[in-house]
Order: structure tokens, then sequence, then C-alpha cells
């Protein structure tokens, strides 16, 4: 009896271990964006872009406010806290802990625009979208004038429009500016 409890205790620690190193690793739960010239996105590369425009904040900051004057928060890489996730405000996370939540972001994000984007893109347009829909949000991207004329296979049009996303606060942001102009350029950039 001893020894299948303890049997039973080196297979528990043997799990633990091979699922503490998969998560060093980085979980996997975005799969690689395929298009239909043969090139693809994978996690890393879309973690690279957003990192490079977000960084990393392990504490809650203030990030503007939303239209009825409420606060917002933003943590880890951009994220922005939710109200069922007040505990966010006072803890302070990881890098690693700001990946995962990341990954699941960026996978319901990357859900979001395969149902509201309905012409083809290549990779580089992807990503500029991408990097403009996740910083924001959902409602404001998929209502976006930018997104109808992309619909409407109007490319060049839908490109102009990036820079109509430069406020904050209702004030122009030299961040937002030199951001859109950063989105613009690689959605214009051939793959």
């Amino acid at each position: 009896m001893r020894f299948q409890w303890l049997g039973g205790l080196l297979i528990l620690y043997a799990l633990f271990q091979f699922l503490k190193k998969k998560n060093k690793e980085g979980s996997k739960i975005i799969p690689s964006v395929d298009f239909k010239d043969g090139s693809k996105v994978d996690v890393k590369e879309i973690f690279d872009l957003i990192f490079k425009e977000e960084s990393f904040n392990p504490k809650a900051v203030k990030d503007g406010k939303d239209r009825n004057g409420n606060q917002l928060y933003t943590i880890g890489i951009g994220h922005q806290i939710q109200p069922d996730e007040v505990d966010l405000l006072e803890k302070t996370i990881t890098l690693d802990e700001a990946k995962i939540i990341f990954e699941k972001d960026i996978k319901k994000i990357i859900e979001d625009m395969r149902d509201n984007i309905k012409v083809s893109v290549n990779k580089n347009q992807f990503l500029a979208l991408l990097s403009l829909r996740y910083n924001i949000g959902g409602p404001q991207f998929n209502s976006s004038t930018l997104l109808r004329l992309l619909n409407e296979g109007k490319y060049y049009d839908a490109s102009e429009k990036f820079k109509d996303w430069r406020l904050s606060e209702g004030k122009i942001s030299p961040g937002l500016v030199a951001r859109r102009e950063r989105e613009r350029i690689l959605y214009l950039k051939p793959v």
C-alpha cells in the first residue's frame, strides 16, 4: 500500500514538473495564422510587435477614461483590466503571468478579427490591424470606418483611416500619432 501511495506521488510530481516546464516555455494556445500567399504569423511575432508598442507594466497603470468618464487601467502587456478583474488593480504580476493574460487576449482578438474582416488580408496588413485592434478595443474597431472600407475592398482608403485613432481623452496624443503611422506603414508594406 505504501508503494502505491509513493508511486502516485511520483506520478503527480512528474506531471507537475512537466506542466511547470511547459508554462515556462509559454503556452501555445494561439495557433499560427496562415495567409493565402503562404506566409504565416506565429504567437512570437505577434508578441514581439505588441510588446514593442505596449511594453510591460507589472502593476496597474491609469490608461485613459471610457466614454462615461470612468478611469481605465491596464496591466501587463497593455491588458485592460475588466470589472471582474479588480484584484489586478492591487496585484504585481510577473512577465510570465503577463504573457498568459496576453495570449488569452490575443486568442479572443484573432477570433473576433476573423469574424469581422470579410476580405483577404496579407500578413503585414493583419499585423497592423491586430495592433490597432489590440489598442482601441473590439467595439471601436468593429464599428470603424477603417474596417468598413477594408471590407468594401478599399485597401488604400482603409490605410488612411489609421490616422483617425490618435486621441486619448479627447486630445491628440503624440504617442498614438506615431503608433498609428507605424501601423499604417506596416499595413502598406508588401510581404
